[in-house]
């Protein structure tokens, strides 16, 4: 199964950010179906099911990538492998699942199992959060990305900076209820980046975030009101 996992997102999808070694056929063989990009087809399969997802994937169901990688995470079922991760996870990003192409700007973000590269990550996380927006419903790994990549623009990590775009994607994605993207919004506030917005919109943001478990929100919102910034003075906040 570890094995079927690796030649599935390494197999023949074409130039990959994860290092994948040539791919093996018999010679005169036909390609295999995942010579075709992922595509963002509904699974059949959950993850519970990672001989289902597997063979899905390899048939070019991008979410089924997504969905194994997510196995190998938490490496129930199968072993744990973060090559396998990023490498599926990367299968399904290029099949247009946002949850894999965020899984990718993690893996990329971080160094896990692939070599570390900012500009990358941030493609990534550019791609999953405009899937995540354009979603009815957005997924919350996805989501999660578009928090990311905010604080990358606001950071100038991984690309140029730009507080304009950063508030843009951070405000949209908070209005979608990521924690994350209200924290890192309301920094940006804080700092007096967000034109038009002062203090006590900062102090609004931290206590959206906080209200729904974002202890680093918790810890600024606390700071303001001992320090009465934008609220007023509360110790015993």
């Amino acid at each position: 199964m570890r094995r079927a996992a690796l030649l599935i997102a390494c197999g023949a999808l074409g130039p990959s950010v994860v290092a994948c070694g040539p791919p093996r056929r018999p010679s005169g063989a036909a390609p295999a179906a995942a010579s075709a990009p992922a595509k963002s087809t509904a699974p059949a399969c959950t993850d519970e099911q990672p001989d289902v997802c597997a063979s899905e994937c390899r048939y070019g169901v991008a979410k089924s990538c997504t969905l194994l990688a997510t196995v190998h995470e938490r490496g129930e079922k199968v072993a744990r492998s973060e090559l396998a991760i990023a490498q599926l996870f990367e299968a399904g990003c290029r099949g247009g699942d946002p949850d894999g192409c965020a899984g990718l700007g993690a893996a990329l973000e971080s160094g896990t199992g692939v070599s570390r590269d900012p500009a990358l990550a941030r493609g990534a996380y550019e791609r999953a959060c405009d899937g995540a927006l354009a979603s009815a419903t957005p997924p919350t790994r996805a989501l999660g990305a578009c928090a990311q990549l905010g604080e990358m623009l606001a950071d100038g990590r991984g690309g140029a900076r730009s507080d304009e775009r950063a508030v843009a994607v951070l405000r949209r994605a908070c209005n979608w209820g990521s924690a994350r993207a209200c924290g890192a919004f309301g920094r940006l506030t804080l700092a007096g980046r967000v034109v038009g917005s002062k203090e006590p919109e900062a102090a609004e943001l931290f206590h959206r975030a906080c209200n729904v478990g974002h202890g680093a929100s918790c810890t600024e919102l606390a700071a303001l009101y001992e320090a009465g910034t934008g609220v007023p003075r509360d110790d015993a906040y």
